[in-house]
């Protein structure tokens, strides 16, 4: 256990800050294991992907369904701030509401520390693609593969919950806490805006 006593029944969803940091780490540290020698393509761009989707779940708090369905096109980097666009409509989009639909914020600490990775990362991805084609090419696209085929949900997500059973020491870990975690520090933010008002 990092800390605590371990609580019977429910859901808790519990990864703090050391939990969620630990577990980019050992994604991250299973990226660079694949720079000290030839790995097939297929097996590097998974192990990419698996820390792409544990980031973009931790700091958009987006569903991992959603993740899942992007596209190149919809991953906004800018210059003050990072965005996923989820959308209602296309070949892979998959929200759960008209509402999920939009323009999400990647934040937090662990977005800040990996962004520059995922931004070279992202760039070498797109730049074998012609610019009208990122619209058509899933995120999660297998290499090699015809366009649309995809590394399946569970194959990326599977790991990640893995890790967060590992790191929170909670048996019911999934992925989807990532999530939850980052839903809960925005009402965390918001409420404490609001009693320093």
């Amino acid at each position: 256990r990092a800390y605590g006593i371990r609580l019977r029944g429910g859901d808790p969803a519990l990864v703090g800050d050391k939990e969620a940091s630990r577990l980019m780490e050992q994604l991250y540290n299973n990226v660079l294991l694949l720079e000290e020698s030839d790995w097939d393509p297929g097996e590097r761009r998974y192990r990419e992907l698996c820390l792409v989707g544990a980031l973009f779940s931790e700091s958009s708090g987006a569903r991992p369904r959603s993740i899942h369905g992007l596209t190149f096109a919809d991953v906004s980097l800018g210059v003050d701030r990072d965005y996923l666009i989820l959308r209602s409509r296309g070949r892979y989009a998959s929200i759960k509401t008209q509402t999920s639909a939009g323009y999400i914020p990647l934040e937090g600490e662990l977005w800040t520390k990996y962004a520059n990775w995922f931004a070279g990362w992202f760039a070498n991805a797109c730049a074998g693609l012609p610019a009208d084609a990122l619209q058509e090419v899933p995120l999660f696209q297998i290499p090699g593969e015809a366009i649309g085929v995809r590394y399946e949900m569970r194959r990326i997500f599977g790991p990640i919950g893995s890790l967060v059973r590992w790191t929170a020491q909670q048996q019911q870990g999934r992925s989807y806490w990532l999530r939850k975690r980052r839903v809960r520090l925005r009402h965390v933010d918001v409420l404490s805006r609001k009693s320093m008002a």
